[in-house]
């Protein structure tokens, strides 16, 4: 799933459109990200044009520190906070696989020895999974994810690309590779002033 298109005027902020969906009775386990299309009647797209546009007009408002758990640095300011879950892929082995390598030599008719050793190989899948539950916030300098058991540190220079999904943001990070997405409720709002932050980032 490569659906990429750059809807902003930074070239280093890609974003998609994909959809999130959490499968029923299936505990932490989340399904796939699907594509959608990227067209302008997709509810999801005027939504965030919306938002842009509106941003572009009244510009980014700084939060009052006292809404948000994060420590500001110099100069630094807040614009967005909302509620997320961490989600991330989780390799798990579920079972092991292998045979006897060596050559076969036959005894009698029917009956053959094959010394060797037994050589084995672990069988792994990977799941997307809820890790943690915490705060999203978006700085003028970097995006942050501070939960309960993990923090997320991701300043806008080592930000490569977002790709938003109906109710999940997956940053795309320089030199990450493991999968990560936040689940929210209102991912183009955020995407708006996530994109808009990177934009006018120092």
């Amino acid at each position: 799933m490569k659906p990429v298109v750059n809807l902003f005027a930074k070239p280093s902020i890609l974003v998609g459109l994909g959809m999130f969906v959490l499968l029923p009775g299936c505990g932490d386990k989340i399904q796939e990200p699907q594509p959608i299309t990227n067209e302008s009647t997709n509810p999801d797209t005027v939504k965030l044009e919306t938002i842009m546009n509106e941003l572009s007009r009244s510009g980014l408002k700084p939060l009052e520190p006292s809404r948000i758990r994060l420590m500001l640095k110099k100069g630094e300011e807040a614009y967005y906070v909302t509620s997320a879950e961490l989600l991330e892929d989780r390799t798990t082995r579920v079972a092991r696989q292998g045979a006897v390598a060596g050559l076969s030599i036959k005894i009698m008719k029917g009956v053959s020895f094959r010394p060797g050793v037994f050589r084995s190989y672990p069988i792994s899948k990977t799941d997307l999974k809820r890790i943690d539950m915490g705060d999203f916030i978006i700085t003028n300098q970097r995006v942050v994810f501070m939960g309960a058991t993990k923090d997320i540190n991701v300043p806008y220079k080592k930000l490569m690309g977002i790709t938003p999904y109906t109710d999940a943001l997956q940053l795309n990070r320089e030199g990450k590779i493991k999968r990560q997405f936040f689940k929210m409720t209102d991912p183009m709002t955020c995407l708006a002033h996530l994109t808009k932050a990177a934009q006018t980032a120092p």
